[in-house]
């Protein structure tokens, strides 16, 4: 019945043909699939950001905080506090991110606090970058000149406090917000041991119930829960339409060979060969970890050692010439490469270096991360002028994500709740936590709370924090059938309370999430017979044995049967264990004692 109900409120005009509207980042998917299950013709799906940038031919990019970093530069005599920071990536950031924020809210320089010599500073610093153009100074000057949006629907429910002030500039220019029809949900309220169990348990009552997968949203309120409900609904065969993204290994490659030409030491080489920056480089990646030698070093020659001590053998001196040969075979691949990195003329050329090297090791899913990373390259190369300015670069770099989107036409919609716009007929909140069902993070770092509430126009964090609630509560009441859970503890047995707001509005008791446990594993032991035991522990029916074998049997027997009774033997290791440094370190001190006595 609530699914009758449903379907007949989508088919009424929520929408209207050839118009253009927006909606959430998180909805575009979902609301497409809508739009092709009814008969809508000609309507443009997009974003807030999108759809305001479509009518500026301004763009702002990275590049931005090259700017801001010459900028301050320029004052960098002048600072006290912030001397030893203002030209770090981190302090950067921070900076840009609240010139964001006085763009949008237009604030004007004389508005910002100088009650403390750090304050005093800050104002500083933000008056030499507050002209360059942001993304909310260009944001500003569109929507001071849109025409008439007579023909743009708005279908964001939940607006976040800065994006109210822009639909209300858009309604103000004729933009129609959709309102949806408000029902009472059905709830169930549940509890499960952790995150797993919980995720296990809507999977399985998914299955049980035969629930129509187009109809089902789960919203989860942790990021945690993305890749536990990725693992489990891939084990149970249920389709998902879920948006990942994780850091892109290509693009760490890239910048670990760019951190490696900033500063060419035996680490940054190291980190190169295991991040795999090279082929068939195992022998050299082995080599290094004991001999952490620069790139141009050539390793010792063992063929002329004297051994006068019982540290190494003559088998684990042939096996580490070897080892060494065979290393130095390797590097002599990637020899050329790493001279290019370090050796360059100008950062056209390292950049070519690093392409060409990338090139070499890539996969075709991988394409894409290499564009952005070429794009990156094109975009700075005005700005270089120093090597240190590399940093800015290598962090823009490693902020590159890849998306792993499983979009699916027929599958369960996945979501964080902070993104949630609208609930579908049956709708799972999980993990609704007193710390982590929450819409609103306090501000932090260099411009928190403290300083901002000595801005007059900026909104004060009460303003911030009722108008955040007040979504966070009205979005979990306007569904049909609203499964609630949480789990009651974590993996290392810490604690969870359920979120007070779910108290309030539920106002009922949890229940066990039902949960199909599978059988233990019947454990079958196999004991020795006395006679095996008798063959593999005894020689002419007597049994020899050491202090440190009692002590392997006392502790493990198995491990007793591996290596008494099976010979299994360690194998030889080419390197320097705790157990030969600490041989070679008994060797050093009786040696000099010996010979200086106590004079060594």
């Amino acid at each position: 019945q609530l699914l009758l109900v449903y379907n007949r409120l989508m088919k009424t005009n929520i929408y209207k043909d050839n118009t253009t509207l927006i909606v959430r980042e998180s909805d575009i998917f979902r609301v497409q699939h809508d739009i092709l299950d009814s008969n809508y013709k000609g309507i443009k799906v997009t974003t807030l950001n999108r759809f305001i940038q479509s009518f500026s031919s301004l763009k702002t990019n990275w590049t931005i905080k090259y700017q801001i970093q010459n900028k301050f530069k320029s004052i960098i005599h002048e600072l006290h506090y912030f001397k030893s920071s203002a030209l770090s990536s981190a302090f950067i950031e921070e900076c840009l991110s609240f010139l964001n924020e006085l763009h949008f809210y237009d604030i004007r320089l004389n508005d910002l606090p100088t009650q403390t010599p750090t304050y005093q500073e800050l104002k500083k610093l933000l008056e030499v970058i507050y002209d360059i153009q942001t993304n909310s100074s260009i944001q500003k000057e569109v929507l001071n000149h849109l025409p008439t949006l007579n023909d743009i629907y708005i279908d964001i429910q939940y607006p976040s406090y800065k994006e109210k002030q822009i639909i209300d500039i858009l309604q103000s220019k004729g933009a129609i917000c959709i309102q949806r029809l408000k029902h009472t949900p059905i709830y169930n309220y549940y509890y499960a041991n952790n995150a797993r169990c919980e995720v296990e348990a809507i999977a399985q009552q998914i299955i049980h119930d035969k629930k129509d997968i187009n109809q089902i949203m789960i919203a989860y309120c942790d990021s945690k829960y993305n890749e536990i409900i990725s693992s489990v609904f891939d084990r149970y065969h249920i389709p998902i339409h879920l948006n990942q993204t994780k850091s892109s290994s290509l693009a760490f490659k890239c910048a670990t060979l760019l951190e490696f030409s900033l500063n060419p030491n035996p680490s940054t080489f190291l980190n190169c060969l295991t991040q795999g920056c090279f082929k068939n480089v195992e022998k050299l990646i082995e080599i290094q970890n004991i001999y952490p030698y620069n790139y141009n070093e050539n390793y010792p020659n063992l063929n002329n050692i004297t051994l006068n001590t019982d540290i190494f053998n003559r088998n684990e001196i042939n096996q580490l010439i070897t080892l060494i040969e065979q290393a130095q075979i390797q590097k002599n691949t990637i020899n050329q490469s790493c001279d290019q990195l370090v050796n360059y003329s100008d950062f056209k050329e390292l950049f070519i270096t690093v392409d060409e090297i990338l090139r070499n090791n890539i996969q075709e899913k991988e394409i894409k991360v290499l564009y952005q990373i070429q794009s990156i390259f094109r975009d700075s190369l005005p700005y270089l002028k120093d090597k240190e300015d590399l940093q800015l670069l290598i962090d823009e770099i490693k902020k590159i994500k890849t998306s792993i989107q499983t979009k699916r036409y027929n599958a369960i919609h996945v979501i964080p709740y902070s993104q949630v716009n609208t609930l579908l007929p049956t709708t799972y909140v999980c993990g609704t936590t007193q710390t982590s069902f929450n819409e609103l993070n306090p501000l932090n770092g260099i411009f928190d709370e403290t300083y901002v509430s000595n801005i007059k126009n900026y909104p004060t964090l009460m303003q911030r924090y009722e108008h955040a609630h007040l979504a966070l509560v009205n979005k979990i009441k306007s569904g049909n059938e609203i499964i609630v859970s949480f789990p009651q503890s974590d993996y290392l047995g810490k604690n969870f309370e359920v979120a007070l707001d779910i108290e309030n509005l539920l106002n009922m008791e949890s229940k066990e999430f039902p949960l199909i446990k599978q059988k233990e594993a019947n454990e079958h032991i196999s004991n020795l017979t006395s006679t095996d035991a008798s063959s593999i522990y005894t020689k002419n029916h007597v049994i020899k044995g050491s202090i440190s074998s009692l002590e392997k049997y006392v502790g493990c027997p198995y491990a007793y049967f591996l290596r008494y009774g099976c010979r299994i033997q360690e194998p030889i290791e080419s390197g320097f264990n705790v157990q030969k440094i600490g041989t070679l370190n008994h060797f050093i001190l009786e040696t000099l004692v010996n010979r200086y006595s106590k004079e060594y």
